[in-house]
């Protein structure tokens, strides 16, 4: 009886067949990197587009507090709840009211008080009564007492007298590593947002509207917007 050769892939058929099969391998990998590339870039966009919108809302809540507790002192032009200094955007709030023992006199540079509370050196403060007013800046203080940086301008009646400190908050951005920055009073500043490339601002004081334009640098930049009606600013204008 003939034996039955028995058959199998040749040589060129296995180097053909793993070559296919390299191919295949290669073509998932390639898929596979381009997915997570895509992937990483669509992460990182999302994380700058969170990041930008996490901003506007703190300055949205920084333009909103601006002005507050200073409506008087605002009306007899002493002072100004938003204001851009030095390309910063500063915003001022009344923080607390101090309470003065006796009558403030012209030249005088000591002032005496209840309780030291938050009087620390480098913050503003703002003396107004119903007709005039000032502002001046704490270089020292004691557990009586704070001393301002320059001698005061009027003399003021206790009874009658405000005395406020001021809270600052100001927004710069810093061009050097294209970060945004948030510095309130004295404190060291703080980022705010990152890879903003333009910061963009402006007041409208007729009709009370504020516009901010942040400028996020991802793979394309993308401009966000934010136009708001501060409302302790309408009670700020002078009339």
């Amino acid at each position: 009886m003939k034996q039955q050769k028995k058959k199998g892939f040749s040589l060129i058929e296995c180097l053909i067949s793993l070559t296919i099969f390299l191919l295949i391998i290669l073509a998932c990998m390639e898929f596979l990197i381009s997915a997570r590339r895509h992937y990483s870039n669509l992460k990182e966009e999302q994380e700058l587009q969170n990041a930008a919108l996490s901003a506007l809302d703190k300055i949205r809540s920084d333009i909103i507090d601006a002005g507050r507790g200073l409506n008087h002192p605002a009306r007899l032009g002493i002072i100004q709840g938003l204001y851009e200094e030095s390309g910063a955007l500063v915003f001022l709030s009344a923080d607390c009211a101090l309470e003065v023992n006796g009558d403030l006199f012209e030249g005088q540079n000591r002032i005496w008080i209840d309780k030291r509370s938050e009087a620390i050196p480098g913050k503003m403060i703002c003396l107004f009564d119903s007709i005039k007013g000032e502002t001046k800046s704490i270089i020292s203080s004691d557990s009586q007492s704070i001393f301002i940086s320059t001698p005061l301008e009027h003399s003021y009646k206790n009874e009658q007298l405000h005395l406020v400190l001021i809270r600052k908050i100001s927004l710069f951005l810093h061009q050097d590593n294209e970060i945004l920055r948030r510095k309130v009073n004295t404190s060291p500043s703080q980022p705010l947002a990152e890879n903003v490339s333009d910061f963009d601002f402006f007041y409208d004081e007729s009709s009370n509207l504020f516009k901010i334009g942040l400028t996020s640098k991802g793979r394309k930049e993308k401009v966000y917007e934010l136009c708001i009606f501060p409302k302790n600013m309408a009670f700020c204008q002078r009339f």
